[in-house]
């Protein structure tokens, strides 16, 4: 196994079709959250949360207030990242094969 860099430069968050996060470096911005699978609303965020990971791996302190130029270069990726996604239909809606 290959443990050397990773290609990526961006990770982007799903939940079902919702982008949820992105993470560039170590910056991950939270555009909507949710406080646990199953329980409680989604909550959008404007300005979306930020966290440095490598100070903050917990996630504890949103930090976008400090950092407005992250957050404009995250949320600029994220709207490119939306436009190279094509929806396809939910497997769990198309009929199984008799």
């Amino acid at each position: 196994m290959d443990s050397g860099k990773s290609p990526r430069e961006e990770m982007v968050y799903y939940r079902g079709t919702k982008l949820m996060a992105l993470r560039k470096g170590p910056w991950k911005a939270h555009f909507i959250t949710k406080p646990a699978y199953g329980k409680g609303p989604f909550q959008e965020h404007d300005p979306p949360v930020l966290y440095h990971l490598g100070h903050d791996p917990s996630e504890k302190y949103d930090i976008a207030k400090d950092h407005p130029d992250v957050i404009k270069k995250l949320v600029e990726a994220a709207k490119k990242h939306q436009q190279t996604v094509k929806p396809v239909p939910s497997q769990l809606e198309i009929p199984l094969a008799k």
